[in-house]
């Protein structure tokens, strides 16, 4: 696909918005273990709760979806941050 064609402009934003929406659910996740507060853990009640070291991953990882659009520097950070999510998966 050329660089400037509108479907290509489509599916990045989608992917940085995909990226945003878990980096603020993995940052909340987190944010609940360390504040002490169930609500942020699981924002629906009748699923399980996000535990801290998968929030932190989804953070990750939505962080890389994100810097994946952009300059070499950006996919090179994006990388590393998908790599570090791997590497506590794994562990």
């Amino acid at each position: 696909m050329p660089r400037n064609s509108g479907s290509r402009r489509l599916l990045e934003g989608l992917s940085i918005g995909i990226g945003a929406l878990a980096v603020i659910t993995g940052v909340a996740a987190v944010a609940g273990w360390a504040l002490h507060a169930p609500r942020l853990q699981n924002a629906l009640p009748w699923l399980a709760g996000i535990k801290a070291n998968t929030g932190f991953c989804v953070a990750l990882l939505g962080a890389a979806l994100c810097l994946m659009q952009d300059g070499p520097i950006a996919r090179r950070a994006g990388k590393i941050s998908a790599a570090l999510a791997g590497v506590i998966g794994i562990v």
